[in-house]
């Protein structure tokens, strides 16, 4: 689980789930109030993830009614999800960044 860059508190696992189903803002912490935002690799995995059993699930048991696959791709979806908070990393940095590039320009 992800620890806030500044502080050392852990992530709530609830805090990262809600994340991923809510478009990847950034997590503040709930100690210092650090934002931190996911690393891009972890994004792409994470759609990825979730993705992937869902096409499989879609697409590769043909032998399922329409409701039932639509309803297992959408457990398969949710079900990797939620192990995805044990997976992704999230860093405070990326703002520093951002400001690093202002400076620059």
């Amino acid at each position: 689980m992800t620890k806030c860059d500044e502080c050392g508190t852990r992530f709530k696992w609830v805090q990262i789930f809600l994340n991923i189903w809510s478009g990847y803002r950034p997590v503040p912490c709930r100690v210092c109030g650090t934002k931190h935002k996911i690393v891009y690799a972890s994004r792409v995995i994470g759609s990825i993830a979730i993705v992937v059993p869902a096409v499989i699930v879609g697409f590769f048991v043909p032998e399922l009614s329409m409701p039932l696959r639509v309803a297992g791709i959408f457990g398969a979806g949710f079900v990797v999800s939620l192990l995805l908070p044990f997976v992704l990393k999230y860093e405070s940095r990326y703002e520093l960044k951002g400001h690093e590039k202002q400076k620059d320009q």
